[in-house]
Protein backbone atom coordinates (compact mmCIF):
# COMPACT_ATOMS: atom_id res chain seq x y z
CA UNK A 1 0.00 0.00 0.00
CA UNK A 2 1.11 3.59 -0.87
CA UNK A 3 2.05 6.42 2.23
CA UNK A 4 -0.75 8.19 0.22
CA UNK A 5 -3.50 5.60 0.71
CA UNK A 6 -2.22 4.89 4.07
CA UNK A 7 -2.26 8.36 5.06
CA UNK A 8 -6.27 8.42 3.89
CA UNK A 9 -6.71 5.74 5.23
CA UNK A 10 -5.60 6.88 8.78
CA UNK A 11 -7.53 10.31 8.19
CA UNK A 12 -10.88 8.51 7.73
CA UNK A 13 -10.34 6.96 11.26
CA UNK A 14 -9.14 9.63 12.70
CA UNK A 15 -12.65 11.32 11.54
CA UNK A 16 -14.44 8.53 12.54
CA UNK A 17 -13.37 8.66 16.00
CA UNK A 18 -13.94 12.42 16.40
CA UNK A 19 -17.53 12.02 14.78
CA UNK A 20 -18.33 9.34 17.78
CA UNK A 21 -16.16 11.16 20.28
CA UNK A 22 -18.79 14.08 19.32
CA UNK A 23 -22.03 12.13 19.15
CA UNK A 24 -21.07 10.30 22.76
CA UNK A 25 -20.15 13.59 24.37
CA UNK A 26 -23.72 15.19 23.09
CA UNK A 27 -25.79 12.14 24.06
CA UNK A 28 -24.12 11.80 27.05
CA UNK A 29 -25.39 14.78 28.94
CA UNK A 30 -26.81 14.90 32.23
CA UNK A 31 -29.77 16.85 30.62
CA UNK A 32 -30.34 14.19 28.01
CA UNK A 33 -30.22 10.85 30.33
CA UNK A 34 -32.31 13.08 32.22
CA UNK A 35 -34.87 13.16 29.28
CA UNK A 36 -34.64 9.68 28.80
CA UNK A 37 -34.90 8.62 32.53
CA UNK A 38 -38.21 11.06 32.36
CA UNK A 39 -39.76 9.29 28.74
CA UNK A 40 -38.89 5.71 30.23
CA UNK A 41 -40.97 6.49 33.79
CA UNK A 42 -43.76 7.97 31.76
CA UNK A 43 -43.89 5.29 28.94
CA UNK A 44 -43.40 2.61 31.44
CA UNK A 45 -46.09 4.18 33.96
CA UNK A 46 -48.57 4.33 31.11
CA UNK A 47 -47.73 1.14 29.97
CA UNK A 48 -48.99 -0.62 33.39
CA UNK A 49 -52.14 1.53 34.03
CA UNK A 50 -53.89 3.59 31.29
CA UNK A 51 -54.61 6.09 34.14
CA UNK A 52 -50.65 6.87 33.66
CA UNK A 53 -51.12 8.65 30.45
CA UNK A 54 -51.38 12.32 32.32
CA UNK A 55 -48.03 11.04 34.07
CA UNK A 56 -46.67 10.30 30.59
CA UNK A 57 -47.74 14.06 29.51
CA UNK A 58 -46.20 15.81 32.72
CA UNK A 59 -43.02 13.93 31.30
CA UNK A 60 -42.94 15.20 28.58
CA UNK A 61 -43.74 18.24 29.30
CA UNK A 62 -40.82 18.21 31.40
CA UNK A 63 -38.86 16.86 29.17
CA UNK A 64 -39.35 19.63 26.82
CA UNK A 65 -38.67 22.52 29.56
CA UNK A 66 -35.67 20.60 30.52
CA UNK A 67 -34.27 20.67 26.62
CA UNK A 68 -35.15 24.42 26.60
CA UNK A 69 -33.03 24.98 29.36
CA UNK A 70 -29.98 23.08 28.20
CA UNK A 71 -30.26 24.93 24.55
CA UNK A 72 -30.60 28.61 26.87
CA UNK A 73 -27.62 27.18 28.89
CA UNK A 74 -25.59 26.25 25.54
CA UNK A 75 -26.46 29.83 23.91
CA UNK A 76 -25.60 31.29 26.98
CA UNK A 77 -22.02 29.77 27.28
CA UNK A 78 -21.27 30.21 23.52
CA UNK A 79 -21.98 34.19 23.89
CA UNK A 80 -19.82 34.69 26.82
CA UNK A 81 -17.30 32.80 25.08
CA UNK A 82 -17.56 35.65 22.52
CA UNK A 83 -18.00 38.23 24.79
CA UNK A 84 -14.54 37.29 25.78
CA UNK A 85 -13.20 36.50 22.60
CA UNK A 86 -14.13 40.58 22.03
CA UNK A 87 -12.60 42.00 24.89
CA UNK A 88 -9.30 40.18 24.62
CA UNK A 89 -9.41 41.74 21.02
CA UNK A 90 -9.87 45.44 22.49
CA UNK A 91 -7.12 44.52 25.55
Amino acid sequence: MTRIAQSHQEQIRQNRTEFRDSIVKSIMTPYTLLCVALIVFGVAVTLLDAKGVPILLVCLVLVAGVRLLFTLRQAQRRTNELLEQMMERRG
